[in-house]
């Protein structure tokens, strides 16, 4: 399934949501939010000993997460 986020003209995600869009999004007025497919793929790590922290690339057409992997702290 796909998941898409909801992102404003500025920029900022304003929510995920687990449904398509109903129309064109290239038909929307300039200043509505668009509905952007995200692209998530999670890396293997090791979650006894490793964490994962997120940051989200928006493009023109896409959501893109990107992961960092981190050692936990004792």
């Amino acid at each position: 399934m796909d998941k898409y986020a909801l992102v404003s003209p500025e920029g900022i995600i304003l929510e995920f949501r687990d449904y398509a869009p109903n129309i064109d999004q290239n038909l929307l007025a300039e200043g509505k939010p668009k509905m952007l497919v995200v692209e998530d793929v999670i890396p293997e790590y090791d979650p006894q000993v490793q964490e994962l922290q997120k940051t989200y690339e928006i493009t023109k057409e896409k959501v893109v997460v990107n992961y960092t992997i981190l050692d936990k702290s004792q």
